[in-house]
């Protein structure tokens, strides 16, 4: 009976046990699982939680793929695994749910109290492809929840979202800078062409080494020909040459009609100065940027 085998993984020292052992009696469980009564599957479920919490290898791997499997009996005890003091345990809990494609238990996460497990229900949404439910977590008062929400919904390419990520990025203050970071990559994602504007309205200067980066790549998705004085501009800098030129290629890929030949002889004469001294990679970017200009 599968009681016999649960009972013998209670005996067991799950710290110390061959894997091979301790898999075997799993094995023999799995095949009756559908026999077992509530009793047998509580005391199977935390015999399967210690064998998480004490192996991480193909002992745990099994144990995780059977409370899966048992996912619909004991739907609630995994839920209250998110809980748990144990950051792997809490991964688990996730993965099951995920791999239940459970949505249900998202808008009871999403109202809990404690920031990390309104966290966790986007987590579990954005690996199910949610960006519905993930939008809630855009008006959540928490910085570190409307940022992953953000960071998701870019992820999904969900343009729908982009305003209100704007604003957020407009709201919060410019010492958030980790923040402001996450919202402007989420913005660049989302193929906002005005992104590096809303950089130089928020930041004094861009050209600081935090903010430049960023800053380039947002010129890169935009239209506006005035934006690339700040990429070429870039160029001249050693350690922001390769964020300049890709972003350069870029920004060219998108605008190749709107670039006229006075246009296209700047970038050429930038580019020539600083030639001498670039990488092989660079280089290639380089070629390519004068084959899209056929310069």
């Amino acid at each position: 009976m599968a009681n016999e085998e649960i009972e013998k993984l209670k005996k067991i020292d799950l710290s110390t046990e061959e894997d091979d052992k301790i898999i075997d009696i799993l094995d023999v469980i799995e095949l009756k699982l559908h026999s077992l009564n509530q009793q047998e599957l509580n005391e199977l479920f935390d015999v399967l939680v210690k064998i998480l919490e004490k192996r991480k290898g193909i002992p745990g791997k099994r144990a995780e793929e059977i409370l899966t499997a048992l996912y619909p009996k004991v739907k609630e005890k995994v839920v209250k695994l998110l809980w748990s003091d144990n950051a792997y345990i809490r991964s688990v809990a996730q993965r099951i749910i995920i791999n239940n494609r459970d949505k249900s238990v998202l808008p009871r996460l999403m109202k809990d109290h404690d920031r990390d497990i309104r966290k966790f229900a986007l987590d579990i949404a954005f690996e199910l492809g949610d960006a519905d439910f993930i939008r809630r977590g855009l008006d959540d008062p928490d910085t570190n929840v409307f940022v992953s929400s953000a960071e998701y919904l870019s992820r999904l390419g969900d343009t729908s979202s982009l305003s209100k990520i704007i604003e957020l990025f407009r709201k919060v203050s410019k010492d958030d800078l980790y923040s402001l970071m996450f919202l402007i990559e989420a913005i660049i994602r989302l193929d906002y062409d005005k992104a590096h504007l809303l950089l130089k309205e928020k930041f004094d200067d861009v050209k600081d080494p935090i903010i430049a980066g960023v800053y380039l790549r947002a010129c890169g998705i935009s239209s506006d020909l005035n934006a690339i004085d700040d990429i070429l501009s870039a160029i001249d800098e050693e350690n922001l040459r390769k964020e300049a030129l890709e972003s350069l290629l870029s920004f060219i890929r998108k605008n190749e009609k709107n670039i006229s030949e006075n246009l296209k002889n700047k970038i050429r004469e930038k580019i020539e100065e600083k030639i001498a001294s670039m990488t092989t990679s660079q280089l290639e970017d380089v070629r390519k940027i004068f084959d899209i200009l056929k310069i």
